[in-house]
């Protein structure tokens, strides 16, 4: 039940609530509030979805409506005690003041937590009440958000206890089978038999579905016992299935959805429907965009962006100074990407098997050689989203964690067609030393399952390190393109220097030639280039050779080399 409150119901729960002090106090007029409670009444009044709900009998209901009348009528029922339900109410039931039964156990009623049994007094908290009333209100002490509301696109059958790649996911499964979709932190819930108790509770009220997220030792604890639909954004285990959402044909979708735009697509329908894994409903908003591409990049790319740094950039082919062969290759790396799809699903080439159709590249050279700046260059080039993860942050030391943690990120990336640049690589892939323990058995199982994972992306992965003599040659085998970046000569360092400020910076004639003369990496000559743009600006003068030597002679310092190194080129 949602929206504001409903009139009907709140007249007839105060009928009730009327007739239940007028029973109390054996009122000569009781009759007559018993007629106008039954003329108010409803078969879905909440009162009675409530007793449906949670199986009570009717002295539980009745029961229900003492307590309501408590709340709703103080100044005429003052105090509800135990023992005033048991004395007053027909077919009296003590069984039902038990810590088990439902009035307790799931917190529609509560009780003092001392005293006399027949002496604790009872209340009704907000929540239920605000249900008897016909307003939806979630149980404000649990830590839950909403985050779906119901698409009643399928009928649930079966239990409801399931795994999930992603939140997303998780919450889509909820809300298509006509739950409303709620997500929890299990690491936040103290105490978990509370926390299910009332839960339940809400669930049966409000149709809600648990999204679960957090440690795994978290959320097994949390619910060991739990007795509500839920997923768990996570591994599947045999208690918690992976779901199996049905295939979308996401080119049926757009096409649909585009309407006489997709014949202007000029064949890259095929092409847009494979990149971003968007659902019916993502697909449909995407499209009523003027720019259908830029608009599913965005929508894709939510999942991702609090798992990697999602790097912007506009650099082009033309920003890069390499040697040709690794410009063509870094090309083939580029067109391997672009022409995925095709190769491997309409041509057929990826039919027999998905082990080895992944693109993983790996960037080898000294640091500033471009190879951050390259991987800029194909995201740019190929329109997706890149995305840079920080392996410290992901490796764990606890067992499973960063299997768990590679996996969101490479699930996300996939259904955002996104680039993945991990840099370091010979952190992780260094060769591998004898087994002594536990740790480096562990280890091991870390490294072959991020292989697995990138042999299987649906897209390019991209790793770099300064020290590919450091990494085990089994490992390099299982990268599909090795390019190297070597440090930049004479010609090179020219051309950096030549490119390195635009033509919109006010710069004078500047010594490319000598300057190229000093052996720097590319990276530390755009750096030299932009403190000399801001001490040009500082000083209201124009970029020259002078402030950029001086620019360069900080670099060289902080790179613990002399600067006497300048005074020779440039003498």
């Amino acid at each position: 039940m949602t929206g504001p409150a409903s009139h009907p119901y709140q007249d007839h729960l105060m009928a009730a609530c009327e007739r239940m002090i007028a029973q109390i106090a054996n009122s000569s007029d009781l009759p007559n509030y018993i007629t106008r409670e039954s003329s108010l009444a409803a078969p879905d009044a909440p009162m009675y979805r409530i007793q449906s709900a949670f199986r009570l009998t009717d002295y539980e209901r009745e029961c229900l409506v003492l307590v309501a009348a408590r709340e709703l009528l103080p100044t005429q029922l003052s105090e509800a005690t135990i023992g005033l339900a048991l004395a007053a109410l027909p077919q009296a039931e003590i069984s039902a003041w038990t810590p088990e039964s439902p009035l307790r156990k799931f917190r529609l009623i509560e009780t003092s937590p001392v005293g006399p049994f027949i002496a604790k007094t009872v209340w009704m908290p907000e929540a239920v009440l605000q249900y008897l009333l016909g307003i939806a209100v979630i149980d404000p002490e649990l830590p839950v958000r909403i985050t779906g509301t119901p698409t009643g696109h399928l009928k649930w059958t079966g239990p409801l206890a399931r795994s999930a790649t992603t939140r997303k996911q998780a919450e889509r499964w909820l809300t298509q089978r006509n739950f409303s979709s709620y997500v929890v932190d299990a690491g936040q819930i103290a105490d978990a038999r509370d926390f299910n108790d009332r839960w339940t509770r809400d669930s049966l009220l409000h149709a809600a579905g648990l999204v679960v997220e957090g440690d795994p030792r978290a959320v097994e604890a949390l619910l060991h016992e739990a007795r509500y639909p839920h997923v768990i954004v996570g591994p599947a285990t045999p208690e918690h299935p992976a779901i199996n959402e049905p295939a979308v044909d996401r080119e049926a979708v757009w096409r649909e959805a585009l309407g006489s735009r997709a014949a202007q697509m000029n064949g890259k329908l095929t092409h847009l429907a494979r990149q971003f894994r968007l659902d019916d409903a993502e697909i449909r908003l995407a499209a009523i965009s003027d720019q259908p591409w830029q608009a599913a990049r965005e929508i894709a790319r939510r999942d991702l962006d609090g798992l990697a740094l999602r790097i912007e950039s506009n650099a082009t082919w033309d920003d890069l100074i390499l040697p040709p062969a690794t410009e063509v290759m870094l090309k083939e790396v580029t067109a391997q990407t672009r022409h995925r799809h095709r190769v491997y699903e309409e041509w057929g080439m990826g039919s027999r098997s998905r082990r080895g159709l992944g693109i993983a590249a790996l960037f080898h050279g000294p640091s500033g050689t471009g190879k951050t700046l390259t991987a800029e260059v194909i995201a740019n080039e190929l329109e997706v989203d890149l995305y840079h993860v920080d392996l410290s942050q992901i490796v764990s030391k606890y067992i499973g964690e960063t299997e768990k943690n590679l996996e969101k990120i490479f699930a996300a990336a996939e259904r955002a067609g996104a680039l993945l640049l991990f840099d370091e690589a010979d952190a992780l892939f260094g060769k591998r030393s004898e087994i002594r323990d536990a740790h480096d058995r562990y280890a091991n199982i870390e490294v072959g399952y991020l292989l697995q994972r990138i042999e299987a992306y649906d897209g390019l992965v991209i790793l770099t390190t300064n020290l590919k003599g450091s990494l085990d040659s089994a490992f390099l085998r299982r990268f599909r393109f090795v390019v190297s970046f070597p440090f930049p000569d004479t010609d090179d360092r020219r051309r950096l220097w030549q490119s390195a400020f635009p033509a919109s910076a006010p710069v004078e004639e500047i010594d490319t030639h000598r300057l190229s003369r000093v052996v720097l990496s590319g990276g530390s000559i755009r750096n030299i280039a932009l403190a000399a743009a801001f001490l040009a600006a500082e000083e209201n003068g124009p970029i020259n050779t002078e402030r950029i030597l001086r620019a360069a002679s900080r670099e060289l310092a902080k790179m613990e080399r002399s600067s006497s190194e300048l005074a020779e080129v440039m003498a």
